[in-house]
């Protein structure tokens, strides 16, 4: 078994988790979210199961579904946004690097990986997302950052 030496922050956070129940139910519910979204993406896209993940008021602030008008608010409304990933990725999933819990408020960093079925090249996308939670562990706003020039380089 490989230890891992926690400093700074990152010991910090882990201390506080251990003893604060909202924490942990934040990190549970992160958890959650990655397992089910990623077994829920292209190639085998399931809004279904995505729509679940969201509360029924959930906002969605994502560089590709802001504008023109501007964050997509409703669990409908985001789930017929990513219903759209499979008409651009074969394949899609996010692969974590790390993540910070601060109560009901969760930072996800890593990379998202596909093919675009436009050129059938790999993509990888550097992000960050930063999701709120509910009392029952649905995303009431999802917060995606990325470099949108990053993507475009590569579907070109």
């Amino acid at each position: 078994m490989k230890m891992i030496k926690l400093t700074g922050l990152g010991a910090i956070a882990m201390m506080s988790m251990m003893g604060n129940p909202v924490l942990a139910d934040t990190d549970a519910a992160l958890t959650r979210y990655w397992d089910i979204t990623n077994k829920n993406m292209p190639p085998a896209l399931n809004t279904d199961a995505l729509s679940d993940l969201y509360a029924q008021d959930g906002v969605m602030l994502h560089p590709f579904a802001e504008f023109p008008d501007g964050p997509l608010v409703g669990r409908e409304a985001i789930v017929g946004f990513l219903s759209g990933m499979d008409q651009k990725f074969a394949e899609w999933t996010h692969v974590e690097e790390r993540r910070f819990i601060d109560g009901d408020t969760a930072t996800w960093q890593g990379v998202g990986r596909g093919i675009s079925k436009a050129s059938g090249e790999r993509v990888e996308i550097p992000m960050v997302f930063i999701l709120t939670f509910d009392d029952d562990g649905r995303v009431l706003e999802d917060h995606v950052l990325f470099r949108l020039e990053s993507l475009q380089e590569q579907l070109r």
